[in-house]
C-alpha cells in the first residue's frame, strides 16, 4: 500500500471535518519544503501551522524526545526559510530551545502518593554550578550547552546570554546530582573542540546579606577610563553591581560621543546614598547621575 502516516492522517482529520488549512499542513508535515520554499505559495494558515510543528519538531528532535535521528535533516532543508517567515533569527530561535529546555527540566519530577514526589527523589543531593561561556557566535551555541546539561540530568535554573561584535558570551545557573557532577564537568569542558570555551565554578552556598535594589545611570561625555572610575567609585562605597550595560552614542548636534550606562545595583542598609551620589558626580563636570530604586 503506497501510503504514510500523512496521508492517513490527512483523510481522518478530513473525515472529522477539521478546517480545510488543518488538514492540508498534516498531509504535507514532512514536505514543508513546498510550503515554504515554492514561489508560488500557500495558505497563510497553512503555513503559520507548519511553521510551528516544525520548530516543535526540531526542537524535540535536539533534546532526543522525538526519533532517534541525531540530525534532523528536513529541519536542515527549511528551517532558515521558516525562520524568516516567522521573523526570527537565528539567536532568537536557541534561546527559544534553552527555554523549552529549562521548562522540560523542571517538568521532569515523577509524582506519585497524590502529587508528591517518590521518596527516594524528595531529597535529592544536588550541587549548585554557576557555568560561564564565551565563543565566537554560530548557530547551535546554545544548543550544544543545553544538550549537555540535558545528558547528565542537570536542571538548567536561570541564564543571561548576549552577543557583541561577533562574540557569544553567557552566564547560567545549573543544579546537577553529585553523581553527575564531575562527568557534566568534563563534557561541558570538551566543548572546546567545538571553539565553546566554558568554566564551571562551585555556586556558594552561605545566605547573602539583605540588599536594596537601586537602578544606576549615567550620561557623560565619553572617554577613556570611565568604566574604572565609575566602578572605583562604586566599590570603595561598597556597592554590588549586579548587571551593567554600557554604550557609547553620537551626541545630539554634535561629532562628540556620549557615554551611556545603565547599572543594576545591589546596595547595603549602611551605605550613604547621598555621598556615594556626590562620588559619581564629582568625577567630572559633564556626568549626569540618576540613582533611584528598582522597586
Amino acid at each position: 500500500m503506497n501510503t504514510n502516516h500523512a496521508v492517513i492522517g490527512y483523510y481522518t482529520a478530513k473525515s472529522w471535518r477539521l478546517p480545510p488549512h488543518l488538514c492540508e499542513a498534516i498531509a504535507s508535515h514532512h514536505n514543508a519544503e513546498q510550503t515554504f520554499l515554492s514561489p508560488l505559495g500557500k495558505d497563510v494558515e497553512q503555513k503559520n501551522l507548519l511553521a510551528i510543528l516544525k520548530m516543535a519538531e526540531h526542537i524535540c528532535q535536539s533534546y532526543r524526545v522525538l526519533g532517534n535521528h541525531r540530525v534532523d535533516h528536513e529541519w536542515n532543508a527549511v528551517g532558515a526559510a521558516i525562520l524568516e517567515y516567522v521573523g526570527l533569527s537565528d539567536y532568537d530561535f536557541e534561546n527559544l530551545e534553552a527555554t523549552c529546555q529549562e521548562m522540560t527540566a523542571t517538568a521532569k519530577v515523577v509524582t506519585t502518593n497524590n502529587g508528591q514526589p517518590p521518596a527516594h527523589r524528595r531529597h535529592p543531593m544536588t550541587t549548585p554550578l554557576v557555568i560561564t561561556v564565551i565563543s565566537a557566535d554560530k548557530p547551535g551555541l546554545v544548543e550544544s550547552l543545553a544538550q549537555t546539561i540535558s545528558r547528565h540530568g542537570g536542571n538548567w535554573l536561570e541564564s543571561r546570554m548576549a552577543r557583541m561584535a561577533g562574540q557569544f558570551a553567557g552566564i547560567l545557573r545549573v543544579d546537577v546530582g553529585n553523581d553527575q557532577l564531575e562527568a557534566l564537568r568534563i563534557d561541558l569542558e570538551g566543548l572546546t573542540s567545538l571553539g565553546i570555551n566554558v568554566q564551571v565554578a562551585i555556586s556558594g552556598q552561605a545566605e547573602e546579606p539583605v540588599q536594596s535594589a537601586l537602578i544606576l545611570n549615567l550620561v557623560g561625555n565619553d572617554r577613556a577610563g570611565i568604566v574604572h572610575e565609575v566602578s572605583r567609585v562604586l566599590a570603595s562605597h561598597g556597592v554590588n553591581v549586579e548587571s551593567l550595560e554600557t554604550e557609547c552614542v553620537p551626541a545630539p548636534m554634535s561629532a562628540d560621543m556620549l557615554f551611556k550606562a545603565e547599572a543594576h545595583l545591589g546596595v547595603y542598609p549602611q551605605t550613604d546614598l547621598d555621598a556615594l551620589r556626590d562620588a559619581l558626580e564629582n568625577l567630572t563636570d559633564d556626568l549626569m547621575v540618576e540613582l533611584r530604586s528598582a522597586d
